[in-house]
């Protein structure tokens, strides 16, 4: 059910109004009334599940309507506001999933500490030098 704005005509008593057109009755436009549940049932019929890409915008989910619109609905229908997913470090995950804290020390439940890792030697820079590179053969 495509729907453009200028197609909806009213919302009363929980009721919508908007125009659709009977292609089998001659291609005459008609009003129809739904329940809003239902008018939103079926207009959310229409939103793509993740990961798909929508390749048109428009109606209330127009990159100008998402912000205004759609929370202006929500407050209509009585809906709380959709908070944004709290960004969590990999630390906090880990701690969820194995439900250990991180910050204490398996066996002495001390406090750890975080230092940054030691540079690693590069081969041939600061590795340490070989006396018997040709198995202790003197080749002199």
């Amino acid at each position: 059910m495509a729907i453009a704005n200028s197609r909806l005509l009213a919302l009363e008593d929980d009721q919508v109004l908007f125009h659709w057109r009977d292609y089998a009755d001659d291609n005459r436009i008609k009003v129809m009334r739904l329940a809003a549940e239902e008018f939103i049932r079926r207009f959310l019929l229409q939103v793509l599940p993740k990961r798909f890409v929508r390749i048109r915008h428009y109606g209330l989910l127009a990159g100008r309507n998402v912000t205004t619109r759609l929370a202006r609905c929500r407050q209509l229908l009585g809906v709380a506001d959709v908070q944004d997913p709290v960004e969590r470090t990999w630390l906090d995950q880990l701690q969820e999933w194995t439900q250990h804290d991180l910050n204490c020390c398996p066996k002495c439940q001390g406090p750890l500490t975080r230092q940054p890792l030691q540079a690693t030697a590069v081969a041939g820079v600061g590795a340490p030098e070989r006396a018997d590179t040709l198995g202790g053969v003197d080749s002199s």
